[in-house]
């Protein structure tokens, strides 16, 4: 009986909870669009050509393909659209500034690739404006032995 309580008292609070925390979020900006706003008027202070906000970063793309679907055809603005592992081993969630950037994240998802952007709320989110794939060399040429 206590378990059945419990679980009714669950599925009211699951259905309950979520229609409340979004009338919060539409009267106060959350956390991390305060600190997304810090860095816009950072960046916005600083002089032209003085400080380079883009920066590369080498890693392994992990896409989510059904978001990167959802992306491409409703618009990329604020969409996750998976991970990028850095060789370092630091972890971003990639976002894309142009919708031409999914196709090629996609055509290179799973692999080792050279991407510029910025990052934005310190660092947890890597938004890819370019994508440069890395280019394996050929094999070597083996020479006969008999010549010619």
């Amino acid at each position: 009986m206590n378990r059945q309580r419990l679980t009714a008292f669950m599925t009211a609070l699951v259905l309950i909870l979520p229609a409340g925390l979004s009338a919060q979020e539409s009267e106060e900006p959350s956390a991390e669009d305060q600190i997304r706003q810090k860095e816009r008027d950072l960046e916005r202070s600083e002089p032209e050509g003085k400080v380079s906000f883009d920066r590369e970063l080498s890693g392994k793309v992990l896409l989510n393909l059904e978001q990167a679907l959802t992306a491409r055809q409703d618009g990329v603005a604020g969409r996750d659209l998976g991970h990028l592992v850095s060789e370092g081993g630091r972890a971003y969630i990639l976002r894309a500034r142009a919708p031409s950037t999914i196709d090629v994240l996609r055509k290179n998802n799973g692999k080792t690739v050279s991407l510029v952007g910025r990052t934005e709320v310190e660092g947890k989110y890597f938004v890819v404006a370019t994508v440069i794939e890395h280019q394996t060399a050929p094999p070597p040429m083996r020479r006969k032995r008999s010549g010619l």
